[in-house]
């Protein structure tokens, strides 16, 4: 009984099976990076690998277009339209980051901010989640700048990070309330952040 002559296009065909079983098994178990997996599985309003700004404690932070503050080196890492005098929220969703010696005792977080709101549209709800602790939601009713203080739990800065997620229910469009020309959804408005030790 002869053996089986493998010919070159036994080898290829072996070979073009091997390849569309890599696919398929990419397809039934996918490895995408965080920034994917954030953005396009689980649609995150921002996402951030966790750079963040070091940041002294009792040091307000204003962020600017032309400052380290905004972007991701800085405390404003996502979600946010940095001007000359503060930072809008955009979208849905932003985090504040910051990077701190580890700390044990509880923290508290202060805005200097302003809502978004029109008489069509009187209230803005600001949710906060501090690495998943979840806090109180604080509503904004008032166009003028106002002081906001959030009591934060020593847990989420334990390991010297703090990564806080605001998330903004009742974003709009200021266009569509009659507020500016501007078409994406706001809700915020942040002239100053400061993070100290209660």
């Amino acid at each position: 009984m002869s053996g089986i002559r493998l010919t070159r296009w036994h080898w290829g065909a072996a070979a073009l099976l091997l390849a569309e079983l890599a696919v398929a098994l990419l397809v039934l178990m996918p490895r995408p990076s965080a920034a994917y997996r954030a953005q396009f599985i689980d649609r995150a309003d921002c996402w951030h690998g966790g750079e963040g700004g070091d940041y002294l404690l009792g040091q307000p932070v204003v962020p600017r277009f032309d400052t380290p503050e905004a972007g991701p080196d800085g405390i404003f890492v996502c979600g946010w339209l940095t001007l000359d005098d503060g930072a809008w929220s955009l979208g849905g969703g932003a985090h504040l980051y910051f990077r701190l010696p580890p700390l044990a005792g509880p923290l508290r977080l202060e805005l200097e901010a302003r809502a978004l709101v029109s008489s069509s549209h009187p209230v803005q709800r600001v949710e906060i989640d501090a690495d998943g602790e979840v806090l109180p939601t604080f509503r904004l009713a008032n166009r003028d700048v106002e002081r906001i203080a959030v009591d934060i739990p020593p847990e989420p800065a334990l390991d010297g990070a703090l990564d806080l997620r605001l998330r903004f229910p009742d974003a709009v469009s200021p266009r569509r309330i009659g507020a500016g020309q501007h078409r994406g959804a706001l809700a915020l408005f942040v002239r100053s952040v400061t993070l100290s030790q209660k």
